[in-house]
């Protein structure tokens, strides 16, 4: 494994790296420091421990989208390829085989979760039984339990799926930190979960909606959860192809 790693200032000069508190900006370079040759760090946790951060900061990373989570505890850098190139002399092959093939490279060179390869491996699914969030690697889409006492309804919901909900929790307590979330993340997940399955909306668009409503001084005012996020999703549309008509990015997700 190489010794010496790059950073971008393409990834690390930009405002969502800077307005990051430092402890996560420490964190990450300290991840990227111990990653492998394609991005992969083991035992972010043992780091954590060593530099005297606390899980928040992983949170926010998470979050921020600088890092991908996998179930097996183990992490990659989302940018890796963009900061550093490794010459073939020097490079060794990631062993975190079964995590790697859940990734796909974008053409900026930056790693994103296979939403169709973890379908395919029922893998990476966020299974919510009684309240309580954990990843389960065999759960379908809906099902029912059978405990013992009473039935109890299990809602699987994709790793992706969560992650909107957090980052338009996020945006909109940015906006209004006195703002308090009405139901619970479980909830939100769900109306997610069909604007994608149903809707047949990707989760680059829900994206790029969520952080265009934010910037919009009436409509973050009036759109503060995922039901309403799904409910004005299609009439918001036009509006953003309008605001981004001249961006080549939004061709693409658009």
């Amino acid at each position: 494994m190489a010794q010496r790693r790059m950073f971008s200032l393409k990834v690390v000069d930009t405002d969502a790296f800077l307005d990051m508190p430092q402890s996560s900006q420490l964190l990450y370079f300290h991840l990227s420091m111990r990653a492998d040759d394609d991005g992969f760090v083991s035992n972010p946790k043992k780091i954590m421990r060593m530099i005297g951060i606390n899980e928040d900061d992983l949170k926010v990373l998470i979050t921020k989208r600088f890092i991908i989570p996998f179930e097996s505890g183990i992490c990659v850098i989302k940018h890796w390829k963009i900061h550093n190139y490794i010459a073939k002399d020097r490079y060794s092959d990631t062993t975190y085989l079964e995590e790697r093939s859940l990734l796909h490279t974008k053409e900026n060179g930056s790693y994103s979760l296979d939403t169709e390869c973890i379908q395919n491996v029922s893998t990476g699914k966020v299974r919510l039984d009684k309240g309580k969030a954990r990843l389960d690697k065999s759960e379908k889409k809906k099902t029912t339990a059978s405990p013992k006492k009473e039935e109890v309804e299990v809602v699987t919901f994709s790793i992706d799926d969560m992650r909107m909900v957090d980052l338009l929790i996020e945006l909109i307590q940015q906006n209004n930190p006195e703002w308090k979330m009405k139901g619970s993340r479980e909830t939100w997940a769900e109306h997610i979960e069909k604007l994608h399955r149903i809707d047949e909306r990707t989760y680059e668009q829900i994206e790029a909606m969520i952080r265009w409503i934010q910037q919009d001084s009436f409509w973050s005012q009036n759109i503060l959860s995922t039901a309403k996020l799904r409910e004005k999703f299609n009439d918001l549309i036009p509006r953003l192809r309008a605001k981004y008509k001249n961006d080549p990015l939004s061709k693409v997700i658009w």
